[in-house]
């Protein structure tokens, strides 16, 4: 679960270690949901980067209202910039149901709420 008190910090005030914070936690899970899905490696920071900089853009816009809202959340983002990458990259094939990742009752949305 993540930390409500960490998210309101984050969102309103956000210090050093927040944003270290965030990028030590999540990059190496966004990093893996991006392998995953099919992103090329030679890809993977770029995605990656690209995730994180969305979350900080719009991490003021985040509303906790139930519990794993921010995972939802976080989910939401990778799916969107997934799909903006795979239609760049045409080449490429996606490897997971981007729009199941964001349905909370998918198998796929769960293991990565549990990673």
């Amino acid at each position: 679960e993540t930390s409500l008190t960490w998210l309101e910090r984050i969102s309103k005030s956000p210090t050093g270690p927040d944003w270290e914070r965030l990028v030590d936690v999540y990059a190496p899970l966004i990093r893996a949901w991006c392998v995953r899905g099919g992103v090329s490696p030679s890809d993977c920071d770029d995605a990656v980067q690209d995730i994180l900089a969305v979350i900080l853009r719009r991490i003021h816009d985040f509303q906790h209202r139930k519990s794993g809202a921010f995972r939802s959340w976080l989910r939401a983002i990778y799916a969107n910039r997934l799909k903006q990458y795979f239609s760049e990259h045409q080449h490429r094939r996606c490897h997971v149901d981007l729009d199941g990742v964001t349905d909370s009752s998918n198998q796929l949305s769960r293991a990565f709420d549990q990673e």
